[in-house]
């Protein structure tokens, strides 16, 4: 199991895009669109994971949390809930490569 970051997808990355760019100018006091991109790139691409795989710990926080009103919830595997292979054959064959680079 891999516990990379999750990935966005591409309407969200063109929405957390703009929201970046019209947000950081208001507390930075930067306003070059050419060092704001170059920051963009270097932080928000650079730094983003590939692809959204499941992670144990997050579906175990849900668990705990579902654990409150639902008995069965508590002392679940939470390796029961999590099957990423077909995440895997979709970054195996290139499709979310390709989807990224759109």
């Amino acid at each position: 199991m891999s516990s990379r970051p999750r990935t966005l997808t591409p309407l969200e990355h063109g929405r957390r895009k703009k929201f970046i760019f019209r947000t950081v100018p208001k507390f930075t006091k930067l306003n070059d669109r050419v060092a704001l991109e170059e920051a963009y790139n270097t932080y928000a691409i650079k730094y983003m994971a590939r692809m959204t795989y499941p992670n144990i710990k997050g579906v175990q926080t849900i668990l705990e949390d579902l654990a409150k009103t639902n008995p069965k919830a508590k002392g679940a595997d939470p390796k029961r809930f999590i099957e990423p292979r077909f995440l895997k054959e979709l970054e195996d064959s290139g499709f979310a490569a390709q989807l990224e680079r759109k």
